[in-house]
């Protein structure tokens, strides 16, 4: 937040002392120009600076809300492939959610990695979800995420953390390299490290 009202500050001063010159100075036809160039860039980025946070602020859910799996719903309707990170998926209990993975499982686009091998995670799997179960490493991730049309120059990802006793979701693009890249690199190191659950190992 102070990032953003230092950005829009700093823009609107800008905009600001333009025209103030323009209003007080007399200045040749070219400057005149620039000035007026200058005003209206400061204007976009003050407004592109807004939007984006917008855009880019954490959606916040009461925990076990339905709301969580009508956002998720939402969000995985939006793409292709996705790679999911959960405890045991206890969000896509609900069936707009089951019918939206029960689609990307036969169509080969689901990764799902879990802590619990749960009687809905071994569906997805024998439907055709590529699924791993991490509990024997005990690992507990604290945050949570989606990854959507994963492995594609596009991608796009929502992470999930509780923060003040409420289910944060913040999404994040291709132009978040950092975020990114970390969350792939976890996917990665998932998919080679845990067990890959099929109808034959589960116990």
């Amino acid at each position: 937040m102070l990032h953003l009202l230092t950005r829009v500050v700093s823009s609107i001063g800008a905009l600001v002392t333009a025209a103030s010159v323009l209003a007080t100075v007399k200045v040749p036809t070219v400057a005149e120009i620039l000035l007026w160039l200058l005003m209206a860039i400061a204007l976009v980025a003050a407004m592109w600076d807004i939007a984006n946070y917008l855009r880019r602020r954490p959606s916040s859910f009461a925990p076990n809300s339905p709301a969580i799996a009508t956002y998720l719903a939402g969000w995985l309707r939006s793409g292709g492939r996705a790679a999911i990170f959960s405890r045991d998926l206890s969000w896509a209990k609900e069936d707009h959610v089951r019918r939206i993975l029960d689609g990307k499982a036969a169509d080969g686009a689901l990764l799902v990695f879990a802590g619990r091998t749960t009687p809905e995670i071994l569906r997805l799997a024998n439907t055709g979800a590529e699924v791993y179960d991490y509990a024997r490493l005990q690992f507990s991730p604290r945050s949570r995420f989606t990854f959507l049309d994963y492995g594609k120059a596009g991608a796009r990802l929502a992470i999930g953390i509780v923060r003040n006793g409420q289910h944060s979701i913040t999404e994040y693009g291709p132009s978040d390299e950092v975020v990114m890249s970390l969350a792939g690199d976890l996917v990665e190191l998932a998919r080679r490290s845990a067990r890959k659950v099929t109808c034959e190992n589960v116990t």
